[in-house]
């Protein structure tokens, strides 16, 4: 019986060639989008799965009450994974993470390189493959390094006992090399590459077991069958003794992440070491749009089926003749449209394969792979089938098989365009198209709106250059000056608008407090940027004459409730400091992100980390390459220096990432659309092709004809629009909220630009059945009346 079924979906197939191909198009798109989207899901939920002990380590983070606001920090005081291990039996290891900018010094060169000070306890915890020598940090004078640092500083990884030199606040530190380990091809928070026992921060003068330090994370390891709660049963005491010591990090409570969540919930922590892929919200988006491509797909389905099995009328009503029942045509139909779904399904898993996900990756770098032995995966691609068979296959097998032999004889079948549950599935298929539609204009038009911002300062010809150490500033600058004349003009900086800066707490008048980035630049920086004093007056000459002063940005004025800044002065730190002027706002982190206070204070030359330069009338990159160029002659160093734009990279790649996914959706919801009206118009005609011949030979004119073919379509089409807008409406105002954290504002001529589109798609299928009308020959369907 399950071959006679089989030979007759092959025959199906080949008689209904049009209608047959359609539907696998149509489900292999979907199904191609929902294991990209299951692959994404399912690497997000293992990024940290490399680690062991994943589920046992957990990363402590410092709620705070800040402007009546609590925010989250992976930052914590450095005391505090140490004393959760001393005073709490649940806690097997600890270990802190604390980042430091560092020189490795190698015979006359240098190489900029970060610091990763940590625990012994630390590669207990974590998991890697070791290369080389051994992975146990207990000496202050071992270093354990990652096999691409081995290999860019010596060339191999047979290094076990080779000297480093780490420049740390301009003290120079020697180490061995005790162990080289592998580099990580997942991705995961902990992935750095030098590290360095804790205790030896006290050398650089950055002591972590200072009792008032703070280190960038803290992890703690719990034993098995112990839970994360007791931990933190008696955190009270760890509050009070902080909050005590540290006046200006008042802590409101403390919270376990455990490292398997961290991904998820890296967004909502700020200073954190984590790697976010978006968060739970993000991951119901997705899930949201990949079900309702899938439901549009399986819609489309059921109608094309239906369609195709109203010429298969007379053999059902023999079929029923000769002793089949309901449930014997049901299970034929389904058996024979299952093949239909298998070969989408396998075409579908082979497109997203080759095509999908290594784009999708190309746009974000995740590292994506389809890997079937994913139980994830699996679960999507059963969920996937259960809804398709369900959706696609059972409401055609139910409904066909439902119908009386008399019905069929006498051609009196409520069948296709009167049948309300048909009307039905169309409008919600229609609607989900226009939805897609809709929001695919709109974050079309915000991405585009973001690439044209105003960031508040020159951008188009800045570069800066990071310094490797006190002396470079001064010879970067006489190159620059000897070289280019008066075609650049240069500062020194600290911390760099959209590199660098530091979150400082602000106490001013009646002692409140605001947080703010702090900036210390050079003099001339202002006129470098091209930021604007629009209140009081710039820093004089010298940097003794500032000592005191501060220029604030707008954000700043606005958060202390002032009016003016006549008078106004602050602490920081301890230190008074007085307000001479204003700035305007201007971007200096995440560009969809309101714009946070800031301030800036004058420094010497010798702490500059940046060079920053104007070029006025020459390419920017043009003058990174050749500055290079002669560096590298000279020092053997080669330099980082960056054009601003580039600062903004990996935000505006993220932006065009989201504009050609939505490019994408857009389209296969166009197409998905154009397929659902074909399925529509196909079930209309097969009704009333009689009636339009009649028509015809009675000398109805074409516009009548025109507009009986049209009716039900717009009625459907017009009536989707209505609900697919209001929902539209909704969806846009949560989606960004929850992704761009900004408020939609609802645009008319987006809605005109839906309408358009939509219009346009319905012209050209109508047209198609239009003209199938106007041309038909009557006696084709009227010779045997």
């Amino acid at each position: 019986m399950l071959k006679l079924y089989f030979l007759s979906s092959i025959r199906s197939l080949y008689k209904n060639k049009l209608i047959s191909l359609i539907n696998i198009i149509g489900l292999t798109l979907a199904i191609s989008v929902a294991v990209t989207i299951a692959v994404f899901l399912s690497f997000k939920s293992n990024i940290e799965s490399i680690h062991a002990n994943a589920d046992k380590i957990y990363m402590i983070t410092s709620v705070m009450d800040r402007n009546e606001e609590k925010s989250e920090y992976g930052i914590v005081p450095s005391s505090l994974p140490r004393k959760m291990f001393y005073e709490n039996e649940s806690v097997e290891k600890y270990s802190r993470v604390s980042l430091e900018s560092s020189n490795i010094i190698k015979e006359e060169y240098e190489f900029s390189q970060t610091s990763t000070f940590v625990d012994p306890d630390f590669f207990r915890m974590f998991t890697f493959k070791r290369l080389k020598g051994d992975l146990e940090l207990d000496n202050v004078d071992d270093a354990i390094i990652s096999k691409s640092l081995a290999q860019k500083l010596f060339g191999q990884i047979d290094i076990i006992g080779k000297e480093l030199i780490i420049n740390i606040n301009s003290l120079d530190r020697s180490f061995k090399v005790k162990g080289v380990f592998e580099d990580f091809e997942e991705v995961t928070a902990i992935d750095f590459d030098l590290y360095l026992h804790i205790n030896v921060t006290d050398y650089y003068g950055i002591d972590k077991n200072n009792p008032r330090s703070f280190v960038n994370a803290g992890f703690v390891q719990i034993k098995n069958n112990s839970s994360p709660s007791s931990i933190l049963s008696n955190q009270e005491l760890l509050i009070n003794e902080n909050n005590s010591l540290n006046y200006n990090w008042i802590v409101d409570h403390f919270n376990l992440i455990q490292l398997n969540d961290l991904s998820a919930k890296t967004s909502k922590i700020q200073s954190d070491i984590g790697k976010g892929f978006g968060s739970f919200s993000t991951d119901i988006i997705l899930i949201l749009i990949s079900l309702s491509i899938l439901i549009i797909a399986c819609l489309n389905n059921a109608n094309l089926l239906v369609v195709n099995s109203s010429k298969r009328l007379n053999e059902i009503a023999l079929r029923k003749i000769y002793g089949a029942n309901k449930l014997a045509l049901v299970i034929q139909f389904l058996i024979e449209n299952f093949f239909i779904i298998i070969l989408s399904f396998t075409i579908g898993i082979l497109l997203a394969k080759i095509f999908l996900i290594p784009g999708f990756d190309e746009l974000f770098n995740f590292g994506l792979k389809l890997q079937m032995i994913s139980s994830f995966v699996w679960l999507i691609l059963t969920f996937s089938i259960l809804i398709t068979v369900f959706l696609s296959i059972s409401y055609p097998a139910f409904y066909i098989s439902s119908f009386s032999i008399i019905q069929i004889f006498k051609g009196k079948l409520k069948f296709g365009g009167k049948n309300w549950t048909s009307k039905l599935l169309h409008i919600i298929q229609f609607t989900f198209s226009i939805i897609l539609i809709f929001s695919a204009i709109s974050i079309f038009k915000y991405v585009n709106s973001e690439q044209n911002k105003k960031y508040g300062y020159q951008i188009d010809n800045l570069l800066f250059i990071e310094l490797s150490d006190n002396q470079s500033f001064s010879r970067l600058k006489n190159i620059l000056e000897n070289r280019y004349s008066n075609e650049v003009s240069i500062t020194g900086t600290k911390h760099h608008v959209g590199t660098s800066s530091i979150e400082t707490l602000i106490t001013g008048e009646n002692d409140k407090q605001i947080k703010a980035s702090k900036f210390d630049v050079g003099e001339n920086y202002f006129d470098i940027l091209d930021l604007n004093i629009i209140e009081g007056e710039n820093f004089e000459q010298g940097y003794q004459a500032n000592l005191n002063s501060i220029v604030v940005n707008e954000a700043f004025v606005k958060q202390m409730g002032w009016k003016s800044i006549l008078n106004k002065s602050v602490i920081i730190n301890k230190g008074r400091y007085y307000v001479v002027g204003v700035v305007n706002d201007f971007i200096f982190g995440n560009p969809n992100e309101p714009i946070r206070p800031a301030f800036f204070r004058i420094i010497s030359d010798i702490d500059y980390n940046f060079l920053v330069v104007n070029s006025i009338s020459k390419d920017p990159k043009l003058i990174v390459n050749e500055l290079n160029e002669v560096w590298v002659k000279d020092t053997g160093n080669k330099l980082e220096g960056k054009v601003q734009s580039s600062v903004y990279f990996s935000y505006f790649k993220i932006l065009k990432g989201h504009s050609n996914i939505i490019l994408f959706l857009a389209i296969l919801a166009t197409v998905l659309s154009v397929l659902g009206l074909y399925a529509l118009l196909s079930l209309s005609l097969a009704r009333k092709m009689k009636t339009f011949s009649i028509k015809k030979v009675l000398g109805v004119s074409n516009l009548t004809l025109v507009m009986d073919v049209s009716r039900d379509v717009l009625r459907i089409v017009i009536l989707a629009i209505i609900i697919g807008s209001a929902f539209s409406i909704y969806s846009m105002s949560w989606l960004f909220k929850i992704v761009y954290k900004t408020e939609w504002t609802f645009e008319i001529f987006t809605f005109i630009q839906m309408v358009l589109i939509v219009s346009l798609i319905t012209i050209v299928t109508l047209s198609k059945f239009i003209l199938t009308v106007i041309n038909t020959n009557p006696i084709k369907y009227l010779r045997h009346e």
